[in-house]
């Protein structure tokens, strides 16, 4: 079997997803191909928010939360049935690194990048926080920071944002369960062989593009073609969530907690369920379906036992756990995942084929567009940015 393309798009997470749409919306023959079910890995792994990057403000990456709060205030109008926008809870003890008052200050920061178009932050002092969030441990405590930001249906914003290229565009086609096993150069472009997973036949795909968005697999996807040579670019980060039965903890929305060693815990309410999780785990190669530790879920569970009251917060409380590792581009050799930007890279080997790393879920979006507008230009047509704000 022969496919001809103009562009193979090879990795259906979620920037995968973004680059598909994109090019299909631009009248691109384009192929979708990804080796498991869309968004299966890390696009639905994640802390499943759309968010400014609150914390990034410490480290000055000013244009990246910009950025990121216009694609998160974009998307809550986009796919209003996905993303869904809550009042996120900071609360601020004695031993806190910051203050209430720099809190405030951080919170006014956040609001002024957003243009004014985050719902406006409160500052509340002790008794309003153990009100409005009772499960809070009273001791030390100074109060809360609350700020908005976007709860979403990671997988479901991925396989959507496929879905409505292919019904909406009639040169957009997607494969899942198709792996990349060939590339090669040819007179007229490239040529690849893609592998059907479960029977286990090759296809031959002839492309004049390729763009490679496989996230954390970057650097083990380029050694296994060896297609040309390449130096690792990855500091691949791994995170971990577990998911809580709902009386666990008596809270109606989410909390941002601040750990001892510095790393940053989530706690979502959802009607049925609480999911708590955190980012900046050191990982190794295999990627594929990894899961939590028991040291990992403790380390989370202790956490929690120091913010919250209540005698339910124990193993015995857990329905189910997931993890998933985060493609942060490693930096001058640096191996601090905390401090490592969550700005993403885009990487040519060739002229005419892309590879993309780093980033955040929530600046998908914007993060293929160089290279659609690339291919778009190259294909003789003209670019828009701004069709990728259609509703999906």
């Amino acid at each position: 079997m022969k496919i001809d393309t103009d562009v193979l798009v090879v990795g259906g997470g979620i920037v995968g997803a973004g680059i598909f749409r994109d090019l299909a919306l631009h009248g691109v023959n384009v192929l979708l191909v990804e080796q498991n079910s869309f968004g299966s890995q890390t696009s639905s792994r994640s802390s499943k928010m759309l968010h400014g990057g609150l914390r990034y403000l410490e480290t000055f990456e000013f244009s990246l939360v910009r950025e990121a709060l216009k694609e998160k205030n974009l998307w809550k109008e986009l796919a209003p049935n996905l993303c869904r926008e809550e009042q996120f809870f900071l609360p601020i003890y004695k031993d806190s690194k910051y203050p209430l008052f720099m809190t405030g200050i951080a919170l006014a920061i956040y609001d002024l990048l957003s243009s004014f178009r985050n719902k406006p932050f409160k500052i509340i002092g002790k008794t309003e926080a153990l009100k409005r969030m009772p499960s809070l441990n009273p001791i030390g405590l100074k109060g809360c920071g609350i700020y908005h930001d976007v709860v979403v249906d990671d997988e479901a914003l991925t396989t959507g944002i496929i879905s409505s290229a292919t019904k909406t565009c009639k040169k957009a086609s997607a494969k899942e369960f198709h792996s990349l096993v060939s590339l090669s150069k040819t007179k007229t472009g490239l040529s690849a062989i893609i592998k059907q997973m479960h029977t286990g036949e090759n296809i031959s795909v002839s492309a004049k593009e390729v763009v490679i968005a496989v996230g954390p697999f970057l650097d083990h996807l380029m050694h296994q073609l060896n297609f040309v040579p390449w130096e690792d670019k990855l500091l691949p980060s791994k995170g971990i969530h577990i998911w809580l039965k709902r009386d666990t903890l008596n809270i109606e929305h989410p909390a941002v907690l601040q750990s001892a060693d510095g790393r940053v815990i989530f706690v979502i309410p959802y009607p049925d369920k609480i999911l708590i999780g955190t980012t900046e785990d050191p990982v190794s190669w295999p990627y594929q379906d990894i899961k939590a530790t028991d040291d990992e879920i403790e380390y989370l569970l202790s956490n929690i036992k120091e913010y919250f009251t209540g005698d339910n917060i124990s193993a015995k409380s857990i329905l189910s756990t997931y993890a998933g590792v985060r493609p942060l581009v490693a930096e001058g050799g640096g191996s601090d995942r905390g401090k490592t930007s969550r700005e993403h890279m885009v990487f040519m080997p060739t002229h005419n084929v892309h590879a993309i790393a780093g980033g955040k879920l929530t600046t998908f979006r914007t993060m293929g567009q160089s290279i659609s507008k690339t291919i778009v230009e190259r294909m003789g047509l003209i670019y828009s940015q701004r069709k990728t704000i259609l509703p999906l």
